[in-house]
C-alpha cells in the first residue's frame, strides 16, 4: 500500500473544490436565466461574476492585510448568491420550499468547498 503525502491530499482537495465550484457556477448560471430580466443571459452573466468574485475574495484570505475586508466582501457576495438562488427558484417553481432549499444548496456548495479548502490551509 502506498502512503499519500499531505501535499497530494491538499492538491486533491483543491482540485475537488475547484471542480465543485465550477459545477456550482454552471448550475447557478442556468438557474439565474429564469430571473425576470429582459435578456436571460444577464442573469447567467451575473451568476458567473458573483461566483468568480467570491472565489477571488476567498483566495484573498491568505493575505493578513486583506483578511478583514475579504471576509466582509465574501459575506456580501454570499448573501447575493443565496438571495438570487432563492429568487430564481421561487420564480421557476412557485410555492415549493424544497426547490428553493435545493437551489440554494446546489448554488452555494461550490464557494463553500473552496472556502473549506482555503480555511484548511490557513490554519
Amino acid at each position: 500500500m502506498t502512503a499519500v503525502t499531505a501535499g497530494a491530499r491538499g492538491r486533491l482537495a483543491g482540485w475537488c473544490a475547484a471542480a465543485t465550484a465550477v459545477l456550482s457556477a454552471v448550475a447557478t448560471a442556468v438557474a439565474f436565466t429564469r430571473l425576470p430580466f429582459d435578456w436571460p443571459a444577464l442573469g447567467a452573466a451575473a451568476a458567473l461574476v458573483v461566483h468568480g468574485a467570491l472565489a477571488l475574495t476567498i483566495t484573498d484570505l491568505r493575505d493578513e492585510r486583506l483578511r478583514r475586508s475579504a471576509t466582509a466582501v465574501a459575506a456580501l457576495l454570499g448573501g447575493l448568491l443565496i438571495t438570487g438562488s432563492a429568487w430564481a427558484a421561487a420564480m421557476s417553481v412557485p410555492g415549493s420550499p424544497a426547490a428553493v432549499v435545493l437551489s440554494v444548496v446546489q448554488n452555494g456548495i461550490g464557494p463553500l468547498a473552496v472556502l473549506g479548502v482555503r480555511l484548511g490551509r490557513v490554519s
